[in-house]
């Protein structure tokens, strides 16, 4: 008796050693590979004897009591540290059991009445009837089901995580899907867009200017009509000129032969101006393309998000729902059901700012496009980067810098213009009246030479010249600021792009990572009580955090792009390509 009392002892000994030396193996589960709770991490070798069976029972019925307060059994569930402990107590019984078998051996040997003096065996006892405890109160506990008792609700226990898909793990949409997606989006907002028709009716007004300009270098004909009532008051009068009936006519035919250079220094100005007209349109049109390609990326950026926000809403939902059955039955653990609450809650407020977002923007593609916009499920448009040198190099036919310059020459051509008006002009004039003169007679066709010069108008010929210079260096100085404002916008947003993609890259493996250890800490908290359910919580914060932020990065390093090719002026070139 005092063997088998030395042979347990040291078998305790040895469980409570492995018990305290379990860390190893606890960091062994955080820093591998996930498993599969339905199986066992470690092979163990059972006992398979009824002997051994009878012993392995005894042991079990003495120390799992953990087990026996839910009604449960030690399965593939069971903390690793308490299989490993039950390993080497079931290695210690078996040795015992195999030292009384060959007791039993021996003595059957000896006499009768030596054998009936001796104490019972193991396998005597194992003979034996056991004991079992009384477990009407206790309700069997299935898969699927958290702990409970006979009074207790219904617990719907959370299973393991499953694996989330990564933000960045979606299918790749095709660049000849993604360019007929955006040609065909951009197509009806350049339709729609009554900015380009308020552009285009400029350009027609300017047109018409330069028409305008051009009549007068054509004969200026001047027709007019006198209807006499009478004579009255002192001074000669005559009697062909007093009635209705002496009504006259006249025409007045002014050519311009010489005028230092006004008439086409009118007409630069003026096609100048139609030009600047011109441009301005293909800007307007290269400005809502680029309004409608960032919105487009927006919506499917909301989209995207939203659908990674309903996932983490879901997930603090069941957490929520597991903890609420767990509290009702365990008060003490109330504090958990409300720090899942606080999360869900959290996520439920996210979800919805997302989904505002996502509305909002909604509402700006309907201005732009006029019906309601059509957006792809997820974009992956790492394709179509426009280099530095190619941006800038495109710079020299920027629509915006040509129109500038084109508003330059207007100014210029137009003070040209006023300096010619201040001279003397030439004309030719060819005129009749008949108008009947005091003899009754009317006067002949004239045609001549007439010279008209403003010799002085008060300094306000100088003025407008020189308001007119002044207007020229004013647009000189805007364009070379344009250029300047473009170069700069043009490296700032090849800048932004190629960093938001490494950054979406970054955060796209981060995604990964803090997706293996949200699944880690949730088996520690579950399984094995080393995490908090804070623990859990932040890890499914960070891992939520990670992807939105991974989707913002990708999608900022798109809207970058389309900014590049909007300053490079080369967007509409984009999408007109086949």
């Amino acid at each position: 008796m005092d063997k088998k009392f030395v042979i347990r002892t040291v078998a305790l000994a040895l469980s409570l050693a492995l018990v305290q030396g379990s860390q190893a193996a606890d960091d062994e589960l955080l820093f591998s590979a996930p498993q599969p709770i339905g199986g066992s991490r470690f092979k163990m070798e059972a006992p398979q004897g009824s002997e051994k069976i009878a012993a392995v029972a005894r042991n079990e019925a003495s120390n799992s009591t953990m087990y026996s307060r839910f009604g449960l059994t030690p399965s593939a569930n069971t903390p690793l540290k308490y299989q490993q402990a039950k390993a080497s107590t079931t290695r210690i019984i078996d040795i015992e059991e195999d030292n009384e078998v060959t007791q039993r051996a021996t003595s059957a040997q000896q006499p009768a009445s030596q054998r009936q003096s001796e104490p019972a065996l193991a396998s005597d006892i194992a003979d034996e009837p056991v004991a079992q405890e009384d477990t009407s109160d206790v309700l069997e506990f299935h898969d699927g089901e958290g702990p409970r008792t006979l009074n207790a609700p219904p617990v719907n226990r959370m299973r393991d995580i499953p694996p989330r898909p990564v933000a960045l793990a979606q299918p790749v949409q095709s660049t000849a899907v993604i360019h007929a997606w955006f040609k065909k989006m951009v197509g009806i907002a350049l339709d729609h867009s009554p900015e380009i028709r308020g552009a285009l009716s400029d350009m027609e007004a300017s047109s018409w200017g330069v028409k305008q300009v051009q009549g007068q270098r054509y004969p200026q004909v001047t027709v007019g009509s006198s209807a006499p009532f009478g004579s009255f008051g002192g001074g000669n009068s005559t009697r062909h000129n007093n009635s209705i009936s002496d009504t006259s006519a006249s025409v007045s035919v002014n050519t311009t032969v010489f005028d230092w250079g006004r008439i086409s220094a009118e007409l630069d100005s003026a096609r100048e101006g139609l030009s600047a007209s011109e441009l301005l349109v293909k800007e307007t049109r290269e400005q809502v393309a680029s309004s409608t390609m960032t919105e487009l990326l927006n919506l499917s950026r909301y989209k995207e998000s939203i659908q990674v926000a309903e996932a983490y809403v879901k997930r603090m939902q069941e957490l929520v729902t597991m903890l609420s059955g767990i509290a009702s039955v365990d008060k003490g653990r109330a504090s958990e059901l409300v720090q899942a609450r606080a999360r869900l809650l959290s996520a439920q407020a996210q979800k919805e700012q997302l989904q505002h977002q996502y509305d909002n923007t909604r509402i700006k593609l309907v201005r732009l496009m006029g019906v309601e916009p059509q957006a792809l499920p997820a974009v992956r448009w790492n394709s179509d980067q426009v280099a530095l040198n190619t941006a800038l190099g495109a710079l020299t036919d920027h629509p915006t810098l040509k129109r500038g310059e084109a508003e330059v020459r207007a100014a210029d051509a137009q003070a040209e213009a006023i300096r010619a008006g201040g001279l003397p002009q030439v004309n030719w004039v060819v005129q009749k009246s008949t108008a009947k003169d005091q003899y009754g007679d009317t006067d002949a066709w004239y045609t001549g030479l007439n010279v008209q010069w403003s010799a002085f108008s008060g300094g306000s010929e100088r003025a407008q010249r020189q308001a007119a210079l002044a207007k020229m260096r004013s647009a000189q100085e805007k364009t070379q600021t344009s250029r300047y404002e473009l170069e700069y916008q043009i490296r700032n947003m090849v800048e932004t792009r190629d960093s938001s993609l490494m950054r979406a890259e970054s955060y796209m493996q981060l995604s990964a990572e803090t997706d293996r250890v949200r699944d880690m800490f949730y088996r520690q908290w579950y399984h094995l009580g080393t995490r908090t359910l804070l623990d859990v919580l932040s890890a499914e914060s960070d891992h939520f955090n990670n992807q939105i932020s991974a989707i913002n990065n990708r999608y900022d390093g798109y809207n970058s792009n389309v900014a590049v090719m909007y300053s490079a002026a080369i967007l509409l070139n984009w999408l007109a390509k086949a």
